[in-house]
């Protein structure tokens, strides 16, 4: 068995290696660049995991919203585990499409997630509907609908009806990804499914990649249709910057593993030692994944780690206070004033009425 996996690996396999395998060919060939890489994907996800337990720490000293607090943890944990499933997949290679599984689940949990932390900004579904009653929820957003006759049609009154359709696109995929992954791990597990095959297993593989693909842009476009309709009310959460965060890290561990899995397929890049397109290209992939996830993790800390209320009626609560406590200041302050005028116009009245006397004294 370990002279054919050795054999195979020699032919350019694209094959994901065993750990003997592998390190074994990086003792042998002796290759700098990769483990200097190993190296600093290393580091760097020990850099996340320290940067995520300060940002939670933050989170649960100085905020008071409990529910908001489990959210943000939530939230905050998504580029560092991406980020360490990507280096246990460089680490152990027959792992990958188990990383990669855990990953997307991880993914679709936290767009529901993001989801309940909008609707906890404002107020809740019920206090959202009370104050969006003469709005319209546009259905025209991207990834589904977004030409210019989409975005006339797909307007609908902001009601209990459209606000749930749109929930539901989102919350589906916290149920069918998980269990088409699982499908997925199972068949893999037996050896009948592969990622991007295009043998004998594409017909299994064909429909399990369909199913996730679209699960995946539903819970996307329900996300979508929530945050345009409310992100102008939310500006002062940094709403903006958490989305921000959010959609490049859903774009960049989708869409970096599908043009990387292209190029494999057509050889690019080109087969090294034992290591064949497709494999070489998916560990380029989780190279990238971890550094890129170190930086949107800095985004994200940014993005949360500040006070703030528990929802916009509490944040306009906290503005009335502060600009009545603002204003009764400077009424004291006029008071204060006024009393130090009116003091020291006693003081110079006094003053001068008794240097007139004393000039009489002197005169007679």
């Amino acid at each position: 068995m370990n002279s054919k996996s050795s054999i195979t690996m020699l032919n350019c396999s694209n094959e994901y290696p065993r750990t003997e395998v592998l390190y074994r060919d990086l003792k042998e060939n002796q290759y700098p660049d990769v483990i200097v890489a190993l190296t600093i994907c290393c580091l760097l996800c020990v850099a996340m995991l320290i940067l995520y337990i300060e940002a939670v720490y933050f989170v649960f000293r100085f905020h008071s919203n409990k529910r908001q607090k489990i959210r943000f943890m939530f939230l905050l944990a998504l580029c560092p585990i991406i980020a360490w499933t990507s280096l246990l997949a460089i680490l152990v290679p027959t792992a990958t499409l188990l990383s990669e599984f855990t990953a997307s689940i991880y993914v679709g949990v936290c767009i529901v997630v993001f989801l309940n932390m909008l609707l906890e900004y404002l107020g809740g579904t019920t206090q959202l509907l009370t104050d969006m009653s003469d709005q319209t929820l546009t259905f025209g957003t991207p990834p589904c609908c977004c030409c210019c006759m989409c975005c006339k049609c797909c307007r609908f009154p902001f009601n209990k009806k459209t606000l749930r359709v749109a929930s539901v696109f989102t919350i589906q995929i916290a149920i069918v990804r998980p269990i088409v992954l699982f499908v997925a791990a199972v068949l893999w597990t037996d050896g009948k499914y592969a990622s991007g095959d295009e043998g004998e297993q594409s017909s299994i593989t064909f429909p399990i990649q369909v199913f996730s693909g679209v699960s995946t842009i539903l819970g996307v476009w329900g996300l979508q249709i929530v945050y345009r309709a409310t992100r102008d009310r939310l500006t002062m959460f940094r709403v903006n910057l958490k989305f921000a965060s959010f959609q490049l890290t859903f774009a960049i561990v989708n869409l970096q593993n599908f043009i990387l899995a292209i190029l494999g397929k057509n050889g690019i890049p080109a087969c090294e030692g034992s290591r064949g397109p497709l494999m070489r290209g998916s560990r380029l992939n989780h190279y990238l994944l971890v550094i890129e996830m170190f930086l949107l993790c800095i985004l994200s800390r940014f993005a949360y780690r500040r006070q703030e209320a528990k929802n916009i009626q509490e944040y306009s609560m906290d503005g009335v206070t502060s600009s009545i406590k603002d204003s009764s200041d400077k009424e004291h302050y006029k008071r204060k004033c006024q009393v130090s005028k009116t003091i020291y116009s006693t003081f110079t009245i006094r003053t001068n009425a008794s240097d007139v006397l004393q000039q009489d004294g002197y005169n007679k």
